[in-house]
């Protein structure tokens, strides 16, 4: 059988590794079993399935341009790239406990949905009190996806199809599956909702749910007016965070942010909160808050608008900073400086 060389080199770079990195091939799946099951179509003829180191499957297809031909011969398999020929040493196909077990389907998402759990997935995995690093919760019409390092909160909400209500807890090797993936994705619940199976235009995906809990972060949200706002353009205002993180100090990166009626001004701010450098943006707004400015930037980077807009609240033990945008919602523990410090001024 013929396969397009460079299908099959990017499904096997799309594979998860698992600890003895083999990949199950028939012809027109490559598949990978463990911890996470990712199955990507490659083709159409079938062959009988079997298993293969990976790594030197990929190698050997690496420089193959155009058409690559794969003959079984017993226990091994033949591989014309070509003037270039090679044989694989083969083992018994591993099964698919997990994909094998879909049930019904639970909700159906866009392509935005692998951008977001990319996105939540790179906070969520900076939190080592739980084991579930995202939260996935599917309502009438949406679902939101959840991430929490203990300081920042971001919420990205989508439009979905939604079959049955519920809220599921991503490991963080979930990740990895789902990168996978391309394009819509519909997820189905397995081994009796302790696992999930996404299905997609180029394959499938499943992994086990995380067990225990995640922060309650419902309860960190504001439920109070703002005592400030600070409107400024987005870019600009990052541009004006990352020269300021280039000299606030390194340990927890302090900037203020004021609106003082003459604009936006940024601060970098020293040990102690003594001030070391000052920007002023064209802006509005009215209040001032002490923030980590590298976990404000990661907030400012999933705004899409032109125009941010952040709101200040007093908060139960430290200042909130908010931003946000339509489908983005980002919250941010702020920084309580010492009482004498010379940056109150």
């Amino acid at each position: 059988m013929a396969l397009e060389a460079a299908r099959l080199r990017e499904a096997l770079k799309r594979m998860v590794p698992q600890p003895t990195d083999y990949v199950s091939f028939d012809g027109a799946r490559a598949w990978t079993s463990g911890m996470v099951e990712v199955e990507i179509r490659v083709g159409e003829e079938r062959l009988l399935p079997v298993a293969l180191p990976r790594k030197f499957f990929l190698d050997l297809l690496e420089a193959a341009e155009g058409e690559v031909r794969l003959t079984p011969e017993g226990q091994r398999l033949r591989l014309e790239a070509g003037g270039f020929q090679a044989e694989l040493l083969t083992a018994e196909a591993f099964p698919q406990p997990l994909l094998e077990k879909a049930e019904d389907p639970t909700f159906r998402v866009g392509e935005g949905f692998l951008e977001a759990v990319k996105n939540a997935f790179s906070l969520g995995k900076k939190l080592t009190s739980h084991q579930g690093k995202v939260l996935v919760e599917a309502e009438e019409g949406r679902v939101r996806v959840v991430a929490t390092d203990g300081y920042s909160l971001h919420l990205h909400t989508l439009e979905a199809e939604v079959f049955q209500e519920g809220a599921y807890l991503l490991p963080a090797q979930a990740e990895g599956a789902l990168r996978a993936l391309e394009g819509e994705l519909t997820f189905h619940r397995a081994w009796g909702g302790k696992a999930l199976v996404a299905v997609a235009e180029n394959g499938r995906a499943g992994f086990p749910l995380a067990e225990g809990g995640f922060p309650s972060y419902r309860n960190a949200l504001p439920s109070a007016p703002p005592l400030g706002e600070v409107e400024v353009e987005r870019r600009a205002l990052l541009q004006a965070l990352k020269r300021a993180l280039a000299v606030a100090h390194p340990e927890n990166h302090p900037v203020r942010l004021r609106a003082d009626g003459e604009g936006v001004r940024v601060e970098a701010m020293g040990e102690g909160f003594l001030p070391l450098s000052e920007e002023l943006l064209p802006g509005r707004g009215r209040g001032e808050v002490f923030v980590n400015g590298r976990y404000l930037v990661d907030a400012l980077e999933e705004v899409r608008k032109e125009e941010a807009r952040i709101l200040l609240y007093s908060g139960p033990g430290v200042p909130l900073v908010e931003v946000g945008d339509e489908g983005f919602y980002g919250l941010i523990a702020g920084l309580r400086p010492p009482k004498d410090a010379g940056s109150q001024g």
